[in-house]
């Protein structure tokens, strides 16, 4: 991992940001995943 350390600031922040990022995708990506079952079990019992 030599890349880090010629990696500026700026570099960095981005990174960070890009990470925080995906983390909210994943959460989205889940609440919409329970949704669809949810939605489901409903469809299922009528």
């Amino acid at each position: 991992m030599k890349i880090i350390e010629k990696m500026t600031p700026t570099d960095l922040a981005e990174l960070r940001q890009r990470s925080d990022t995906n983390r909210q995708d994943e959460v989205l990506t889940q609440q919409v995943q329970d949704i669809i079952a949810t939605v489901q079990k409903r469809v299922t019992k009528r």
